[in-house]
């Protein structure tokens, strides 16, 4: 029977003095009476705070004590229920029955603040245990959520509680296996039906086929370095592993496939320490074709960051004083050079790339290992990693774009390292733009065509839309609109605010001509453009007369909402080998971790999109709404429901019903959404992304987000976020979605 409020509170009243004089006895392990079912336990919330402020001490501690003794009486009657459903399998609380058990309780949310208290306070390690505890807490009475806010009753009572052996059993075997239908990928064509038992508290993956079988066993724990989600296929997994080549499954549903994803990582964490922040050494150098120096400690330090990432330019040096001729590059190095452009091959020094690569090689010490290294004729790039991080770091991609005789040669151009660790994406780009003071416009029209013409991440989509984190580096040639005596004397005075005032860069960026969403820190060092060789300290060379400027520069773009900290933006001038001085930035960036199979049991959120408005359109126009998220299904093209001008806009019933794969809030608010407008036939016609950071206060959230089109801006996109927890009424409805239909009708009895 359901549990009656009303009569609830005149019973806990009555057994109050009982339950009283009874807290230090152990509580039996059998019923002594009939006692409410669990299931009606649920639907009951104790309130164990008082509203407003008490009158005085005396009311303040009488409403304590009878709240305590009603919590621990009711407690005490559904904890003797719920002991021999747990120590009695025979009773009929096997394994399908308490699934059937945390299915009907979904409506239990734990938040991350009491889990963290659970493990604080208890004997628990595992993350997963302590939200099951808590979800039992909840369902007995004992662990209440009022106004949103997760509160707790008597601390004697509830250590008497956990103290039980028996429920910490259940929650260990509760945990300790989970297993999916799959199939495997043989060949291209071929797949094959294969069970895959993830075994939690071994950290294995177990592999059977149909009739469960030539069992395969992998020490995920161990060999196991990452799991990736397919980009092209919704049900498509990847296990990279340590010692032999990627496995891939597909799974019968995307709910399952992110299941398997959560459980597999929260294996991968159990013997491995994922990392949380990355700090970051980036640099650029035009080497003007001089051999460097063989000490680089002034430059770069040692051991003080986890990724040295170094971009250079017309580092043709090779090996000697003098750079190699191309007789001697091809003796030297065979090895075909592929290339983005529409060139088939470039020249290039393959003598002075393996030295430069292997210097630095040399100069990091073994605690780093080169990540990827990328040539575009002169222009370089290269990443060094730690050892310790190189596991978590996949899809791996470099490319280039040339511009510069008729876009083919390599002279001038881009070349770019990306590659994601853990769910955070990077993306590195070095670059050669055109050069002399009057060349403004070529320098903008270089950025836009390597910026649009590197064929990395995901295909339609922007560059710096699909990383967290974009940093461009290089040699950007562009000059100071000052003459040449005003420029050396703001110089000699260090007035590098005036002096920044008259920079090239900085006055096309503020009129969106180049560089659109990119920031530079502040500069607080000499421009790095021309010097004489040789000289310490530096001395700007009057062979030529040319004014001195910042052409080396580093900056960075991020999605919004995401945390990275610029930590230093300088020069380093004791570097005397080049007319160029390097700059160098330090960066500091969270790392997303995946979610892991803690929220396995919280009820399924929605996303609610609403008052959606696109306005200052350049033209007229009717586009289709796409939506497209990790963790989202795919969701369908939809149309607008109002149109005027320029000005198009969808109402709530046009925007279909977002329900995530994560159920895991605090997950959520760390990641975005990218929102395309397309024509009928699914080609873009421009993209913004949204944060879903401040999406899950009580109400829903206003965003303004910029509307762009191939790196230029279209216009800006209007709504409202909000992210909240499904009632149990539409819990079911959401499970089903996710699911296929011939898998759904089990989770919607």
């Amino acid at each position: 029977e359901k549990l009656d409020p009303s009569s609830s509170s005149s019973s806990s009243s009555s057994s109050s003095s009982s339950s009283s004089s009874s807290s230090s006895s152990s509580i039996p392990s059998s019923p002594a009476s009939a006692s409410p079912s669990l299931s009606s336990v649920s639907s009951h919330s104790f309130d164990i705070r008082h509203s407003g402020p008490p009158t005085d001490d005396s009311q303040e501690s009488l409403h304590a004590s009878l709240v305590d003794d009603r919590v621990y009486s009711m407690m005490r009657e559904q904890i003797e229920d719920l002991l021999p459903r747990i120590q009695d399998k025979e009773s009929g609380f096997d394994c399908q029955n308490r699934k059937r058990h945390l299915r009907t309780h979904r409506n239990c949310f734990i938040g991350s603040e009491a889990v963290d208290w659970l493990l604080a306070n208890t004997e628990l390690t595992e993350r997963s245990h302590a939200v099951e505890l808590g979800c039992m807490l909840q369902r007995t009475g004992i662990f209440t959520t009022v106004d949103g806010v997760n509160s707790f009753g008597d601390d004697k009572t509830f250590y008497r509680f956990i103290d039980c052996a028996a429920i910490r059993e259940e929650l260990k075997q509760l945990h300790e296996s989970i297993e999916f239908e799959t199939e495997k990928v043989q060949t291209a064509k071929k797949r094959s039906t294969r069970w895959l038992r993830l075994d939690f508290a071994k950290g294995l993956i177990v592999q059977t086929r149909r009739n469960h079988s030539r069992a395969k066993t992998f020490n995920a724990a161990q060999d196991l370095c990452s799991v990736l989600k397919s980009r092209t296929f919704s049900r498509k997994l990847i296990l990279i592993w340590k010692c032999c080549k990627p496995t891939k499954y597909f799974f019968t549903s995307c709910l399952h496939r992110q299941r398997f994803y959560e459980g597999a990582w929260s294996v991968i964490a159990q013997n491995n320490k994922l990392p949380h922040t990355l700090n970051i050494f980036s640099s650029s150098w035009n080497l003007g074709e001089s051999v460097p120096p063989a000490d680089l400690s002034s430059w770069i330090p040692v051991g003080s960051y986890d990724l040295y990432v170094v971009g250079v330019q017309e580092a043709n040096f090779g090996g000697d004083a003098t750079p190699d001729s191309p007789s001697t590059r091809a003796e030297s190095d065979p090895r075909p050079i592929t290339s983005s452009s529409s060139s088939a091959t470039l020249p290039r020094d393959g003598s002075s790339e393996r030295r430069w690569f292997e210097q630095l090689d040399q100069h990091l010490g073994d605690e780093y290992e080169m990540l990827s290294g990328h040539s575009l004729w002169a222009i370089r790039i290269v990443a060094f990693v730690r050892r310790s991080l190189r596991p978590f770091i996949q899809r791996l991609q470099t490319a280039t774009v040339a511009t510069g005789i008729a876009n083919v040669a390599g002279n001038k151009g881009g070349v770019a390292i990306a590659f994601q660790i853990l769910e955070t994406k990077f993306c590195f780009i070095s670059c050669h733009l055109a050069a002399h003071q009057a060349k403004v416009d070529d320098r903008n029209a270089d950025y836009f065509n390597i910026v649009r013409g590197l064929k990395i991440g995901a295909r339609g989509v922007d560059l710096t839309t699909e990383f967290h984190n974009v940093l461009w580096m290089g040699d950007l040639n562009y000059r100071i609109d000052l003459p040449r005596d005003a420029v050396l004397a703001l110089v000699g005075k260090r007035d590098w605010t005036t002096l920044a005032r008259s920079d090239q860069l900085c006055h096309e960026k503020r009129h969106n001509r180049c560089f659109l969403q990119f920031h530079e820190a502040n500069i607080f060092f000499p421009p790095t453009y021309r010097y004489l060789r040789g000289i310490y300290p530096r001395v700007y060379d009057e062979a030529k007369l040319r004014i001195p400027a910042w052409c080396d520069r580093i900056m960075y773009r991020t999605l919004p909402d995401v945390p990275f900290d610029q930590t230093n933006y300088c020069s380093a001038d004791t570097i005397v080998s080049s007319d160029h001085s390097p700059v160098y930035a330090t960066f500091s960036s969270e790392i997303h971790s995946p979610p892991l199979s803690s929220g396995w049991e919280a009820p399924p959120v929605e996303i609610l999109l609403g008052e959606l408005v696109a306005t200052n359109l350049p033209k007229e126009m009717q586009p289709f709404l796409r939506i497209v998220a990790k963790f989202l299904p795919p969701v369908a093209l939809t149309s607008p429901s109002a149109s005027k001008g320029t000005t198009v806009g969808w109402g709530q019933a046009a925007v279909p019903m977002l329900i995530p794969y994560v159920s895991e809030i605090e997950y959520l608010t760390s990641v975005h959404l990218h929102l395309f407008l397309c024509e009928e036939k699914g080609d873009h016609i421009g993209e913004a992304v949204v944060s879903l950071s401040q999406a899950a206060g009580p109400d829903p959230h206003p965003f303004t987000a910029t509307l762009q089109r191939n790196e230029m801006p279209l216009g800006f996109l209007k709504g409202t976020l909000h992210i909240r927890r499904l009632g149990e009424h539409r819990a079911a409805a959401a499970l089903g979605l996710l699911l296929p239909p011939n898998k759904a009708s089990k989770y919607l009895s």
